[in-house]
């Protein structure tokens, strides 16, 4: 399973364009989550592929920063809680 969650976490081998376009996406989900605050995934996702964002970009996202610490995961990743 740590194989499986490092993987999609880690930025490293992706190319300079995709790792600008995660951290922009990041940069988005913060502004939408407020801090304390719960959003289930799909909404969430839903939103941000509605503003043209592609889903499995915006899962990467929300893995880097679950692996940040400033998000959880909950529920078996259906549930965003916003830590800080």
């Amino acid at each position: 399973m740590h194989s499986a969650l490092s993987s999609l976490t880690r930025l490293s081998h992706h190319h300079r364009s995709q790792r600008a376009s995660i951290h922009r996406i990041e940069e988005k989900i913060r502004r939408r989550v407020h801090i304390g605050g719960y959003l289930t995934t799909r909404r969430l996702l839903d939103e941000l592929v509605a503003l043209g964002d592609p889903e499995p970009l915006v899962m990467r996202a929300l893995c880097a920063l679950d692996a940040q610490g400033e998000f959880q995961l909950r529920r078996e990743r259906s549930v965003v809680h916003r830590l800080r």
